[in-house]
């Protein structure tokens, strides 16, 4: 049952960067649209650990 909850909530999290209309600029100057497709998500444990997760939307290649 808690997976399905995780599951769950980062499709929200990704329905919710979905609805903004967020935009960058490249090199020459021209605003693009800001991929969507990820997120770094960290975590701060009380002894000053922090670990850092990038959830990606499906499933992704690893990089080597």
């Amino acid at each position: 049952m808690t997976d399905i909850l995780q599951t769950a909530r980062f499709k929200q999290i990704f329905a919710f960067l979905d609805t903004l209309d967020l935009h960058v600029s490249d090199n020459d100057g021209k605003e693009v649209p800001l991929l969507k497709d990820h997120f770094l998500l960290s975590v701060h444990a009380s002894d000053a650990t922090v670990v850092y997760y990038n959830i990606a939307r499906g499933l992704v290649k690893p990089i080597n």
